[in-house]
């Protein structure tokens, strides 16, 4: 019968009884104040991540090696020569972490003890050269167990337990009349002994008839996946002939079982802080609320994992409730208590929120909760109602990643973004009909802002050709705008300052603006009027006849150079001589009405004076 204390099996494993005595019983003294503090895990496989604690400045150099051996004392410097039948072996990517901490891999080649727990000593030495000196007292306080290791089937299985599994025990380390498997993460290694029962991690193990090596056991609630993605658990395996009590040390570790939360996918991983009103949507291309009728949710720190179980305490956690609305979709609620933070939340969805039975987790996402942008400008304020133009837009809060930045200006989106540091960004305006004081909206990963009346969208255009001989008629222009297609166009020569229809003007841009016409003259310097005529030398010198609207942002006409001059004051046609353009430059327009009442009433469209409408006269 083989004997179930700790100290009884680490006297099995190797060890010399006075090193047991060392390893279990003594607490450092002034005379071992170089000892190291703890190792964890203590008991394992190899390939496993052992972590030292030692007193403050106990690695003080820049490298760190480690030894595990079976012998009594630490060899006084570096080395993994060992007399037989004692074995040392070299801990594999030592590592300093700080002056109080150094992390070591257990060694592929470490051996059992005959396919049974084997304890090493562990002896820390300041770098891996053979002069290198030992850090702790020669006498090791310490000691890593190697565990022979069984097999489970399967070696997968749901998040949250409940299914049955078959576990082999290997033969250096049979079952006894009472065994119990508890699952800990794969990294952490077994607890040295087995101390009160866990019911999310404990399953008792069930022997099959006449046999000591195979049982089965219900995989327990608290078996839970992370993050949508494999999370590996390992099984430590305690027996005993009586009764499995505290102090008893495992026997033999099923080193992977595999479970797998469903992917869940939140509608944005990044946003605004909670409020009274906020909430998330969670959903999933697989039904994880699947008879779940009251699930629950809590927002805790990434720096963690989720409970695998609700917790009997919230304490440090952000309780929030779920709506479900299908099996795979459900609104999580984002409660005031979710502030601004650098680190992203867990959010952790349960069954419920019981405790007694426990409730398991059944979905994980994380959220970052930031300041939303705020936006507060744009420069130019004014441009082009054909788009196409680099403007720069600023504000606090807004992302330094291009992808993540949309805006709309006008309701239209903005293209080519490009973040340039978190207060600023430029875009590319779109193409948009003559308006002023548009909306700009701005949206992040992290909200949205919008801000009212912020850009001018001007009648601009651009002609095609712009220069031309007045010794001419029939000279075909090519003019390209926005809106062109809305409106009411002319089937005949303008007939007077009532004729309400859209035109194609040539104006004299040079005039000066005059308190006459206080809507149209701030944005272009012509078509001042006075009553019911224009006022002299604003109104057109010629119309470009017989518009062809093509596709609404472009159209064709034709000036008559050499015999269409017009009355600036009336429109009408000139007479005798003055039929002629006189050589000079000027502006083409697009104008919506053409009637000196809508122009004065500031109810028409005039298209901008601009580089791109500049057309000169000449008599070559």
């Amino acid at each position: 019968m083989r004997k179930s204390s700790t100290t009884s099996r680490l006297l099995a494993a190797g060890l010399t009884a006075g090193t047991v005595g060392a390893a279990l019983l003594a607490a450092p003294t002034a005379a071992q104040a170089v000892a190291i503090t703890s190792a964890a895990p203590s008991f394992g496989t190899t390939g496993t991540t052992v972590t030292l604690t030692a007193p403050s400045n106990f690695f003080t150099g820049t490298t760190v090696g480690v030894i595990l051996t079976t012998l009594a004392s630490c060899p006084a410097t570096y080395t993994t020569t060992a007399a037989s039948p004692a074995v040392s072996f070299a801990g594999t990517n030592p590592v300093r972490v700080s002056g109080t901490s150094a992390t070591f891999q257990v060694p592929t080649t470490a051996t059992l003890n005959a396919g049974a727990a084997r304890a090493y000593n562990i002896c820390a030495y300041a770098g891996t050269a053979s002069t290198s000196a030992l850090l702790n007292d020669a006498t090791p306080t310490l000691t890593y167990t190697l565990l022979p290791t069984g097999t489970t089937n399967p070696a997968t299985g749901p998040s949250g337990g409940g299914n049955t599994v078959t576990i082999t025990a290997p033969a250096a380390a049979p079952l006894e009349a009472y065994n119990i498997a508890r699952w800990v993460p794969r990294e952490d290694g077994c607890p040295a002994t087995w101390g009160a029962a866990d019911a999310a991690m404990d399953a008792t193990l069930v022997p099959n008839s006449g046999s000591t090596s195979v049982a089965t056991a219900t995989v327990p609630v608290g078996v839970g996946g992370q993050l949508g993605s494999a999370t590996n658990y390992g099984i430590c395996v305690y027996s005993h002939t009586s009764a499995v009590v505290a102090g008893t040390a495992p026997d033999s570790l099923v080193p992977t079982y595999t479970v797998t939360l469903p992917t869940v996918t939140l509608n944005t991983a990044i946003g605004g802080p909670g409020s009274t009103t906020a909430a998330l949507t969670m959903s999933s291309t697989t039904d994880f609320l699947t008879g779940v009728s009251a699930p629950a949710a809590l927002y805790g720190p990434s720096t963690g994992r989720c409970p695998t179980t609700y917790p009997t305490s919230t304490t440090g956690y952000v309780t929030a409730s779920v709506l479900k609305s299908a099996n795979n979709r459900a609104a999580v609620t984002l409660p005031a208590g979710v502030t601004t933070s650098a680190i992203p939340y867990n959010v952790c969805v349960y069954t419920s929120t019981s405790t007694n039975p426990l409730s398991r987790i059944i979905a994980h996402a994380t959220y970052t909760a930031t300041t939303p942008p705020d936006v507060t400008g744009i420069s130019p304020g004014a441009g082009s109602s054909r788009g196409g133009e680099t403007v720069t837009i600023t504000g606090t809060n807004l992302s330094t990643v291009s992808g993540n930045i949309t805006a709309t200006l006008g309701g239209l989106p903005m293209t080519n973004i490009t973040a340039i540091n978190s207060n600023t960004f430029t875009a590319v305006t779109p193409a948009h009909a003559g308006e002023n004081d548009v909306a700009l909206v701005v949206k992040t990963e992290v909200g949205s802002d919008t801000l009212a009346g912020q850009f001018d969208f001007l009648n601009a255009i651009d002609v095609t050709p712009n220069t031309a001989s007045n010794k001419q008629n029939n000279v075909w222009v090519n003019v390209r705008g926005t809106g062109f297609e809305s409106y009411t166009w002319p089937t005949a020569a303008y007939t007077g300052p009532s004729d309400n229809e859209a035109r194609v003007w040539l104006l004299d841009g040079s005039r000066a603006c005059t308190s006459a016409s206080p809507v149209i003259c701030p944005q272009n310097n012509y078509l001042a009027a006075s009553g019911t005529a224009w006022t002299a030398g604003s109104g057109p010198r010629a119309e470009c006849l017989t518009p062809a609207i093509i596709g609404g942002n472009e159209l064709f006409c034709k000036l008559n150079l050499a015999g269409g001059h017009l009355v600036q004051t009336s429109g009408a046609a000139q007479t005798g001589t003055d039929v002629v353009v006189p050589v000079g430059t000027y502006s083409l327009a697009v104008v919506s009405d053409g009637g000196v009442d809508a122009l004065f009433g500031g109810t028409a469209s005039v298209s901008v004076v601009s580089s791109g409408s500049t057309f000169t006269v000449a008599d070559f």
